[in-house]
Order: structure tokens, then C-alpha cells, then sequence
């Protein structure tokens, strides 16, 4: 049975990143930001209930980059659609034309892949172009991870789990759905071509969810 797998580079350096990244306890910042950084307005979501300020994972330091993204995002809540049930963690890439700034989206301790944010700061301080791959999901309760597979599969394969399984939230690529799976993230092996995976399986019956080549493999 031929089967299309979603295959992503960025899949298999995003979970690398996410096994090795500690956890961190969130700040709620407070509803007025200290800067207002200049930049278009967003495209605005469709308007919830009242999500309250977003909070940032970890604080940033005055002045920097990150602080006029937090700033930006935080102003630009409601026209971004970002859920009170989220948690934002913001990490700097800088350039010579300044910094962007790629936020990866959590619900608790759990990562929501397949949600991000995007914001580029230029040299000045100032947001110069937002990139929103956000949007509104429901939150998932945490008995979603209580009674996990005992085994992972792609529906043919079962595979030989290699690594801790982590849990996380996964939303499909151009998926219209608003809720996120519960699934884990984990590294496998094909016992039949001795091939290693990193991939997302749903937390319920462990089926695939995503599959990529490990890193070190052609």
C-alpha cells in the first residue's frame, strides 16, 4: 500500500530543538506594552471571546528585538487571533537588515506544532512586516495523553519506538480543522529497512500522524 507521507526538513529540526529545549514557566504581560512599534495592521481574525493579554516564554530584555515583537503581539492581540490558552515562546534570528523573531505556540507545557508567528524587527526597533501563521484552535483537556498507544504505526508499519515519546498538539498543514491533535513526537525505527524516523503519532491509537527522515540519514 502506497502511502504519502508529510516529509519536512523543518519537521526534523523542529523536534530535535523541542527535545532539547527545558521547560519554562510562563510571564503574563500586562494588557498597554511599553513600546508601540510601528508596522501595518494584521489581517484581523475572526473576533472570540475575550482572550486577555498573551503570555511570553521567557521575558525578553528591555529594548531588544524580542521586546518590540512582545510589544507588537500584545497591541495586535485581537486582529492576530491569539487564544488566552496559549502561550507564546519567541526565539531571535538576526540579519544585517535586523531580527526576526519566529514564535512557536504552547497550550500548557505542550507544543502546538503546525501554529507559528512570525515578526521582523529592522535595525531601528520597529516591526516591519508580520508573517501570521496563527490561528484559533480549542484547547485540549489533559486526559487527551492519559491512555497512550501501546504501539506506533503508519497503518502497515509498526515501528520500534528509539526515544522517549513527547506530547504535544498537532495541527495539520492547510488543515481548515480548529482543533489540534493530541499526538506525541518520536524518534522510531523501521524494523523491516532499518530506516530512522522522527515523527508525529496520535495519542489515542498512535497512528501517523507526519513522518521524516532522522537526522544522518541520506
Amino acid at each position: 500500500m502506497k502511502r504519502t507521507f508529510f516529509v519536512s526538513f523543518a519537521l526534523v529540526c523542529f523536534l530535535g530543538a523541542l527535545w532539547l529545549k527545558p521547560d519554562a514557566p510562563a510571564l503574563e504581560l500586562s494588557r498597554e506594552p511599553s513600546a508601540q512599534p510601528t508596522a501595518h495592521e494584521p489581517k484581523r481574525a475572526p473576533r472570540k471571546a475575550d482572550r486577555g493579554s498573551p503570555s511570553f516564554v521567557p521575558p525578553a530584555d528591555l529594548g531588544s528585538p524580542v521586546a518590540a515583537a512582545n510589544a507588537y503581539v500584545t497591541l495586535h492581540r485581537d486582529a492576530l487571533g491569539i487564544q488566552s490558552h496559549h502561550q507564546l515562546k519567541p526565539e531571535e534570528y538576526r540579519s544585517p537588515l535586523g531580527s526576526a523573531v519566529k514564535y512557536s505556540v504552547y497550550q500548557g507545557k505542550h507544543l502546538v506544532m503546525g501554529l507559528q508567528l512570525e515578526i521582523f524587527v529592522n535595525k531601528k526597533g520597529s516591526v516591519s512586516r508580520v508573517s501570521n501563521g496563527y490561528r484559533p484552535v480549542e484547547e485540549a483537556g489533559e486526559e487527551a495523553w492519559e491512555a497512550p498507544a501501546k504501539n506506533f504505526t503508519d497503518g502497515v508499519t509498526v515501528f520500534e519506538t528509539e526515544s522517549a515519546p513527547v506530547a504535544l498538539l498537532f495541527v495539520p498543514e492547510n488543515s481548515p480543522a480548529s482543533k489540534a491533535e493530541p499526538a506525541y513526537a518520536v524518534q522510531v525505527k523501521n524494523k523491516t529497512t532499518q530506516e530512522t524516523h522522527q515523527g508525529i503519532f496520535r495519542a489515542s491509537d498512535g497512528q501517523m500522524l507526519a513522518l521524516s527522515k532522522g537526522r544522518g540519514e541520506p
